[in-house]
C-alpha cells in the first residue's frame, strides 16, 4: 500500500497547527517554521499512525549516508512542498552541520500552514481552520465547544489569552456563558451571519 501526499499532509496538519507562535518586530504574531526532519521526530513522539506507514514504505534513514534517496523525513518534505495548504521556504544548508546529522542536499525545506500567517491569532480563527482541515464536518454546538476549549488551552500553553472572559468562564465552569460565547462567534456550521 502506497501512502499518498494527501495522507501525509493530513497527518501533519494537527502538528503544524500547534507550532510555537512568536512575536515579530512590530508586534505581529506568527507561527515558526519546522523542517521535515523536525516534523518527522515530532510525529513519532506523538505516536502518529502515519509514522509506521512511512517506516514500512521508506525505512528509517534520514540525511546523507542514510543509504536511501527517500526516507520518511524526505517524503514528508516532498508532500508538504507539493501542498497548497503549506507555506514553504528553503534554507541553504551547505555549511550547516548538526551533531550526527549531515544534510542530504544543499537546501532544506521549512514548512508551516499558509492560513496561519493570514488569519488573526484568535480562538474563532483557529477553530475555523481546524474545521476546514477536518474536511468541514457537521459539528454540533457541543463538539464546537470542545474544540474551542482545546484551542484556548493551546493558547494558554503558549502564554497567550485572546479571549480572557471565555477562559475565565471555562475555569469557573459557567457553561451557559460558554455556550452563548460560542454561538456569538457565528461559526459557519452552527449559525452563520
Amino acid at each position: 500500500m502506497s501512502v499518498t501526499h494527501e495522507e501525509i499532509v493530513r497527518s501533519c496538519m494537527g502538528l503544524l497547527s500547534r507550532v510555537e507562535i512568536r512575536k515579530r518586530r512590530g508586534g505581529n504574531l506568527e507561527p515558526v517554521f519546522l523542517t521535515a526532519y523536525q516534523i518527522w521526530i515530532l510525529l513519532q513522539e506523538e505516536g502518529n499512525p502515519i509514522c509506521q506507514v512511512l517506516k514500512n514504505e521508506y525505512g528509517t534513514a534520514v540525511g546523507k549516508g542514510g543509504g536511501e534517496n527517500v526516507g520518511p523525513a524526505q517524503r514528508i518534505g516532498v508532500a508538504l512542498e507539493a501542498s497548497d495548504l503549506i507555506e514553504t521556504y528553503h534554507l541553504d544548508v551547505r555549511r550547516l552541520s548538526l551533531p550526527g546529522i549531515k544534510p542530504s542536499g544543499s537546501s532544506c525545506g521549512l514548512f508551516r500552514i499558509k492560513e496561519m500567517v493570514e488569519r488573526k491569532d484568535s480562538i474563532r480563527g483557529r477553530v475555523i481552520s481546524e474545521w476546514k482541515y477536518a474536511d468541514k464536518p457537521n459539528w454540533n454546538i457541543d463538539k464546537t465547544i470542545v474544540v474551542c476549549k482545546k484551542v484556548d488551552s493551546e493558547f494558554e500553553h503558549r502564554g497567550s489569552c485572546p479571549a480572557p472572559a471565555f477562559r475565565e468562564a471555562i475555569k469557573s465552569k459557567r457553561n451557559q456563558y460558554i455556550r452563548t460565547w460560542v454561538y456569538g462567534c457565528h461559526f459557519p456550521w452552527i449559525n452563520p451571519r
